[in-house]
């Protein structure tokens, strides 16, 4: 099951990394710095949209973005990478940029002085969550679960749902939140 997981979870990532503008049906991803182009792209898609920054990709807002392809709410966005604050102020959930953690608004960077957001502070004190593990801490029980639904998995408890949860952090999540904040 875990494997099934992490293959899916990553095929939308190569799609995300391939090209700045991805013609598929399944992750389209465009990057721009103009607010005209964005709002063409808005009227276009008619969907909701997936804000990340623009420039080098990081594993963590690569992996946050694949993981919301896969909840409820953004299973059919686009992705938008952009600098512009204009643009990010307009995504419906924005991933690794703008400086605000703000769950109920779909807030989702760690940049900012002051963050101080853990998945679990008692086992793993040193370890901030990147953007990719506060989206998974957020999002993860749903991805999970229609993830298994796919694959048709047998339906998991609450309790081996929380646990899965935590042990798949734990094997992936992480290292990459590690990482990402520095941490070795």
């Amino acid at each position: 099951m875990l494997r099934a997981i992490r293959e899916k979870v990553f095929r939308p990532i190569i799609k995300i990394m391939e090209t700045t503008t991805s013609t598929s049906d399944q992750t389209k991803v465009f990057t721009t710095e103009k607010i005209e182009e964005y709002n063409k792209i808005k009227e276009e898609h008619k969907g909701k949209i997936i804000g990340t920054h623009s420039g080098v990709f990081h594993c963590d807002e690569a992996l946050a973005c694949s993981l919301l392809k896969y909840s409820n709410d953004f299973k059919d966005s686009v992705i938008i990478r952009s600098r512009n604050t204009e643009i990010h102020d307009a995504v419906d959930i924005l991933v690794d940029v703008g400086s605000v953690f703000d769950p109920d608004n779909y807030r989702f960077d760690h940049h900012q002085r002051g963050f101080d957001q853990y998945f679990n502070h008692e086992k793993h004190p040193e370890v901030k969550m990147s953007s990719a593990g506060l989206i998974y801490k957020y999002f993860g029980k749903e991805i999970l679960t229609q993830i298994a639904d796919d694959w048709n998995c047998e339906k998991f408890s609450d309790s081996e749902l929380s646990k899965f949860h935590s042990d798949f952090y734990k094997s992936l999540f992480l290292e990459v939140d590690a990482v990402d904040n520095g941490v070795s």
